[in-house]
């Protein structure tokens, strides 16, 4: 009997290490499956419109915005601004200078969903001073929502760009600052 209830005994330990084993790896699974499905923001670069197109009056920067993961984005908010300052100080973190606004939005972005909403509308004596290094002009947006998986935690992407102009009369957009992230990657 002895004998018996000591191979019982091993064969409850192999067994207990196997659960064990089996319970991490399913726990690894839903973690990696949860990673690969949840909704994820990000955005793309802004369209950027003078308006109106003859002689403007002020540049539109619209926010493009979209859902690359396998579930709705939930309760989303977006917030935008493009703050200026003078060339002179150097800035490297436009966040603070933000003068939020938000985009009108759904609460719902769907799977796979890309959005173009308005954003700003920066005065056209703004864009000269920019163009003649008397300004720089930022262009700053965030969003929150939820991903599906855990409704208690709210998911953030953050975007901080910078509007460059060339002598030669062309533009494009940098990035600038530590406002350049999504959830974690993101200071809090």
């Amino acid at each position: 009997m002895a004998l018996w209830t000591r191979r019982l005994g091993i064969f409850t330990v192999i067994l207990a290490i196997i659960g064990a084993i089996t319970a991490y790896i399913l726990y690894e699974t839903d973690q990696t499956s949860r990673l690969r499905d949840r909704a994820f923001i990000y955005f793309g670069d802004p369209s950027v419109t003078p308006y109106p197109p003859n002689q403007p009056m002020l540049w539109a920067a619209g926010i493009a915005v979209g859902n690359a993961g396998n579930m709705p984005a939930r309760r989303v908010s977006i917030r935008f601004a493009c703050p200026d300052a003078p060339h002179s100080e150097g800035i490297q973190d436009p966040f603070p200078l933000a003068k939020w606004q938000a985009a009108q939005i759904g609460s719902v972005i769907g799977i796979k969903q890309g959005l173009t909403l308005q954003g700003c509308e920066i005065p056209i004596d703004v864009i000269n001073d920019a163009r003649n290094l008397v300004k720089d002009v930022f262009y700053v947006v965030e969003i929150r929502y939820i991903d599906g998986f855990d409704l208690d935690t709210p998911r953030l992407t953050q975007v901080s760009r910078i509007f460059y102009f060339d002598k030669w009369g062309g533009q494009s957009l940098g990035f600038i600052g530590p406002h350049n992230c999504s959830d974690d990657d993101c200071s809090k």
